[in-house]
């Protein structure tokens, strides 16, 4: 590494370098200038991958959005589903999980396990949604009940429940837009 700094002056001239020059230096041989070629070539690709999810990023900060997200990740699923996606402070997305699968018309929603999840990932706030197989994209009052809960258990922690988003058929029910997640 030394030698190849000598040569070159700098790690950016290191990596633009051609092979056959890389290969110069003593202690470089075919092996290791591939090696740095490659490098090279996975760090620009790195580079190209952030930049495009910077500009193409799941940003969930609209009841649209919201739906837009969940909607493809629910469709065709014979059972219901939970999901929460786990939000920064500008709305992107940091991680999605299921976070549980029921049966054809109820799914838990475990409180402690989603604020659990959202401090250890460091969530500013965090949008759930689950489907309604056999129904309609309407909640149930048991559905209304346990969103106020997660709502409170979230708040404690200072994490907003920015959404509830139910899925039925293709269609969506925001519980924010419906103002069902209680006080806020």
């Amino acid at each position: 590494a030394h030698a190849l700094m000598r040569r070159f002056g700098d790690l950016h001239a290191v990596f633009e370098a051609p092979r056959e020059q890389l290969e110069q230096v003593d202690g470089v041989g075919p092996r290791s200038a591939e090696l740095i070629k490659f490098v090279y070539a996975l760090f620009g690709r790195y580079q190209e991958s952030v930049a495009r999810m910077e500009r193409n990023c799941d940003k969930l900060t609209t009841t649209e959005r919201i739906a837009e997200y969940f909607v493809p990740q629910l469709r065709g699923e014979r059972e219901e589903v939970l999901l929460a996606a786990y939000l920064d402070g500008a709305g992107h997305v940091i991680k999605c999980e299921e976070c549980d699968r029921g049966g054809m018309s109820q799914v838990r929603v475990d409180c402690g396990k989603i604020s659990r999840e959202a401090l250890l990932c460091g969530a500013a706030g965090v949008a759930i949604a689950h489907n309604h197989p056999n129904g309609k994209a309407v909640p149930s009052q048991e559905d209304v009940d346990a969103t106020r809960l997660l709502a409170r258990y979230l708040s404690g922690l200072g994490i907003q429940l920015v959404d509830h988003c139910i899925v039925a058929r293709g269609q969506s029910h925001s519980m924010r837009r419906a103002g069902q997640l209680g006080k806020e």
